[in-house]
């Protein structure tokens, strides 16, 4: 059953005019997988209350040290223009979690594991990458992210440094940088990546238009692991 806990916005960054990553802490800690999301409202509310209007969201860490729950929010309309005005740091929040089955494959501890991010999408596969790293199994793990600006491509020196560039690419879809990859992202970067093994899983997050294009090409093209979480 979820945990609904108080949270207290412990630091707040601007990636871009309409995105932010904000760090919580919960009052009451609750065992969640990486890939999993929780549902945030800017009330003061109990388990048994009547849950207010919210907004859901994909965790972007996973068992952080300091017991922080990081997210990356996007502007989008009237509710989320809330969150940026009042989720200041040192307000508080009410947060229910955890949701949601877009996690690794629980028995296959050697498959490759092949992420297509756009946008804030990327925030679960953060999540993945903070769980294979404190498993030492770095190796498995692919990220394509597309965005519109580099200034969008979050923690991007990090995954650079531990991924390197051929598993580690991001693709820029408004601005264009020496350098960069500044075009959009298409099937073929996805189908060259680990096609030596037949049991990859491609998991995509972003809009409902970009992880139904990409879903559909890997299905066409006879992928038969696909995993989608739209938001």
């Amino acid at each position: 059953m979820p945990t609904v806990s108080r949270a207290v916005v412990q630091s707040v960054r601007v990636h871009a005019d309409d995105v932010r990553e904000f760090r919580l802490l919960p009052d009451k800690r609750a065992p969640f997988e990486a890939g999993q999301f929780l549902q945030l409202t800017l009330g003061t509310v109990t388990a048994s209350d009547f849950w207010p209007e919210s907004r859901t969201f994909s965790i972007a860490s996973f068992q952080a040290p300091d017991r922080t729950l990081r997210l990356f929010i996007k502007r989008a309309g009237a509710y989320t223009s809330r969150i940026f005005e009042e989720l200041v740091p040192g307000a508080a929040c009410t947060v229910k979690y955890a949701y949601g089955e877009f996690t690794m494959p629980a028995f296959e501890e050697d498959s490759a594991i092949v992420c297509v991010a756009g946008g804030t999408g990327v925030a679960p596969f953060l999540a993945f990458f903070d769980q294979l790293q404190a498993q030492g199994r770095l190796d498995r793990l692919t990220l394509f992210h597309s965005v519109r600006t580099l200034s969008e491509a979050v923690d991007r020196e990090r995954l650079e440094d531990a991924l390197g560039p051929d598993r580690y690419r991001v693709f820029l879809t408004r601005e264009t940088r020496p350098g960069a990859t500044c075009r959009r992202l298409a099937a073929p970067d996805l189908l060259s990546e680990r096609s030596d093994d037949p049991g990859r899983h491609f998991y995509l997050c972003g809009s409902p238009a970009f992880s139904a294009s990409f879903r559909d090409l890997l299905e066409a093209a006879g992928e038969k692991n696909v995993h989608t979480e739209d938001w």
